[in-house]
């Protein structure tokens, strides 16, 4: 490998100086720096070249990005190809130009700069006239374009400077200086001003695209039909804005498009919604539904699929609270903010743009909050996203049959149910006629996702109605229940044995649940519990071997603790006084020594007996209580161990007090570390056996002390990382 990452748009200087060692290692540099090319009446010296700048151009290559490596494809000469590479650079740093559309932009303009502009059907202007062009372009001399356009031979006064239909008011508009732009509209005609380039790029698309909120003013105060002109991808500025997202342009363009985004106007509303919720605008998505609230179940195509925004949503695990994942102290912030301060509006102003531009005053207030700024901002998304849903939720009764197929409702709450938003599931709880559409299906179907949450909320419903329910297969609700789950549900456990517990403790519910359903034979002949066998072969083998090789490194931990404290109890701190009795003996901290050691040495028997119990025994689910049983008993026997070693530090060194407590400090070290490091794994295993099931939520106080127990755990590997 030439360089640790190819070139792409952020990593030139990195780049460059990775490459150019390795050209000057290669003895090849001398390629791209000399200016001089070998006479070719000198065959031998000729064919050295060339052989040297085929591999100089060759690493340039296969060192590029697929959309850098389209700008220096046609070079034949590396030399030129890093002084493209260099100038498309240069020119990128100086107009402040992002997005992979800057590249053809800069690529061209980098051509233009000497005079060399291919492409078009409009012939390149002089050599003379275009360095002039380049020169008052860079330098932002507006007057002075001006009066080189009236040199021009060419008509109109937005000629084409570059390839690809790039005209002079496009290259203006990415530049992004408002005053060359609104000199510019002022002689144009509105023909000029709507020019597109080969894309089908308008001036204000250019704008959009690299988030010049005030060109994008300039340009549609003095086109407003510029904002209903789309590319050839078919997204009109607006859109384009979201996509990049460039939010401050995209609340600028919002406001002045509103109308055009109703349906019956194309797919702009709908696409405009789905690029809202990927990219989080969701505040800009809820003004939209309030005006127009037929447009989340509206169908669009992108990408060649066939999509509407509430399929897209149901895939969006970060805009809702089940798919938040935060620690023990963003978690209290998080509950501790208040709903009031996050409720978006709930009706559209008759001036959107107020609207839009209020709650964004709002937020920037509130990042002088220090430290829960993020915190508030992912709520207020949870929070305008349950208001999506309740928007489309108060909308779907009003949808007839044939619109309750476009509007890939029921694909959402499968898709929904997969991801595991729990939220979703509002959308057929806050309107009654609603619920017929969330039919058993979709609970069977959250059986196989192993969606404990939905099971619970779709089970009082269908429950007695899965007693007869069978598939095409002829299977039942427990040969659903019997099969593997999923990859994305396995793998939040670690370890093949908590896998296998959780898989056997969910069949086991359901088989509770539904007795009638366990002789019932599919298609196949087999039993739930037969296809549970079959389905779980290898894991059940992984989970043996795991249990195994566990409890075989825990006995070697435990013998060891067991050695060292069986002798501390004969070799103790101060040692006896020749008649066998302790010298310290009348010391309290003497007997806190002799019962820690007792204490540990106790523990860690246990352990290792409860350990060899698992290694001389066939895997069975009784295994994961010795498994907490023995952790639990080593995790003690580990504590009372060090608070043996520093009684004993404490009897023997009785007026050193600061050795005594930076010994005790030290001993905490590891205390601390094999806590953080093995509890994790105890209390998921008590979790899987006392935690809340399916159809019963489980005992309080054990689920409370689960609680206390991850939490704590999680703060101390934080504070270890």
């Amino acid at each position: 490998m030439i360089v640790p990452d190819v070139l792409s748009e952020s990593n030139y200087e990195e780049w460059s100086n990775c490459m150019r060692n390795y050209l000057l290692a290669q003895n090849l540099w001398n390629v791209v720096e000399s200016s001089n090319v070998p006479s070719s009446t000198d065959e031998e010296v000729t064919a050295d070249w060339n052989r040297k700048n085929a591999a100089v151009l060759h690493a340039l290559q296969i060192s590029c990005a697929p959309e850098i490596f389209a700008q220096i494809m046609g070079k034949t000469s590396a030399k030129e190809a890093w002084e493209e590479l260099t100038g498309i650079h240069e020119m990128k740093n100086k107009w402040h130009l992002e997005g992979p559309q800057s590249l053809s932009l800069v690529s061209e303009l980098c051509r233009f700069s000497e005079g060399t502009i291919p492409g078009g059907e409009t012939e390149p202007i002089e050599r003379s006239l275009s360095d002039q062009f380049f020169d008052a372009v860079c330098n932002e001399k507006w007057d002075a374009v001006i009066n080189l356009l009236e040199k021009c031979e060419r008509p109109g006064k937005n000629p084409q400077i570059v390839g690809d239909g790039v005209c002079l008011l496009h290259v203006a508009a990415a530049l992004g200086n408002v005053e060359g732009v609104e000199k510019l509209v002022q002689i144009m005609s509105d023909e000029e001003i709507s020019a597109k380039d080969k894309s089908d790029y308008t001036a204000l698309a250019y704008a959009a695209y690299f988030g010049k909120t005030d060109i994008a003013k300039c340009l549609t105060k003095k086109n407003k039909n510029l904002l209903k002109m789309p590319n050839k991808e078919g997204m009109i500025p607006v859109v384009q804005a979201c996509v990049q997202r460039r939010k401050e342009t995209t609340r600028y363009l919002f406001s002045e498009t509103l109308e055009f985004l109703a349906p019956g106007n194309g797919e702009h509303g709908p696409l405009l919604l789905h690029f809202c919720m990927l990219n989080e605008m969701l505040d800009i998505a809820l003004d939209l539904l309030d005006k127009y609230p037929r447009l989340v179940f509206t169908r669009f195509k992108y990408n060649s699929r066939e999509l509407t925004p509430i399929l897209t949503l149901s895939a969006q695990t970060s805009l809702f609270h089940s798919g938040a994942r935060l620690s023990f102290l963003r978690r209290r912030i998080y509950y501790l903010i208040s709903d009031e301060e996050v409720k978006p509006p709930t009706t559209v102003s008759t001036d959107v743009s107020i609207s839009v531009a209020s709650v964004h005053q709002n937020e920037q207030n509130d990042i002088k909050r220090q430290g829960i700024n993020d915190i508030r901002e992912r709520k207020l998304i949870h929070t305008r996203a349950s208001n999506i849903l309740r928007l489309a939720a108060n909308e779907l009764p009003k949808l007839n049959a044939e619109e309750m197929a476009e509007s890939r409702i029921l694909p959402a709450l499968f898709q929904s149910i997969k991801h595991g938003i729990i939220e979703f599931f509002k959308i057929v709880d806050f309107n009654p006629d609603a619920r017929d559409f969330a039919s058993d299906g979709k609970a069977i179907y959250s059986i196989k996702c192993r969606r404990r949450e939905y099971v619970r909320c779709f089970s009082p419903r269908w429950k007695q109605s899965w007693d007869t329910w069978t598939d095409d297969d002829g299977n039942n609700v427990l040969h659903i229940a019997a099969k593997l789950g999923p990859e994305s549900y396995l793998t939040q456990f670690s370890g093949a044995a908590l896998q296998m517990q959780k898989e056997l403790q969910w069949f086991k519910e359901f088989e509770s649940e539904f007795p009638l359903c366990k002789s019932w034979m599919n298609h196949k002949g087999e039993t739930p519990w037969q296809v549970f066998t079959r389905e779980h072969k290898q894991l059940l083998k992984e989970a043996e071997s795991w249990m195994k090789k566990t409890a075989n490194s825990y006995i070697i931990v435990g013998t060891l603790i067991i050695t060292i404290m069986f002798a501390a109890a004969f070799t103790i701190p101060g040692g006896n006084n020749g008649k066998g009795y302790p010298v310290f003996s009348h010391k309290r901290l003497f007997l806190t020594y002799i019962m820690s050691d007792a204490i540990s040495l106790s523990a860690a028997s246990t352990s290792v007996l409860t350990f060899l119990g698992i290694l001389t025994y066939p895997y069975t689910e009784k295994d994961f209580r010795k498994l907490a049983i023995g952790i639990l008993m080593l995790l003690i026997s580990v504590a009372t161990m060090m608070v043996a070693f520093c009684a004993a530090v404490s009897i023997m060194l009785p007026d050193r007090w600061w050795v005594v407590f930076s010994l005790v400090l030290l001993a905490c070290i590891p205390v601390v570390v094999f806590w953080s490091s093995q509890s994790q794994i105890l209390i998921e295993i008590i979790d899987s056996i006392y935690g809340p099931g399916i159809f019963k939520m489980g005992r309080f106080f054990i689920r409370k002390m689960i609680y206390i127990m991850r939490e704590f755990t999680g703060k101390l590997k934080k504070k270890r990382e």
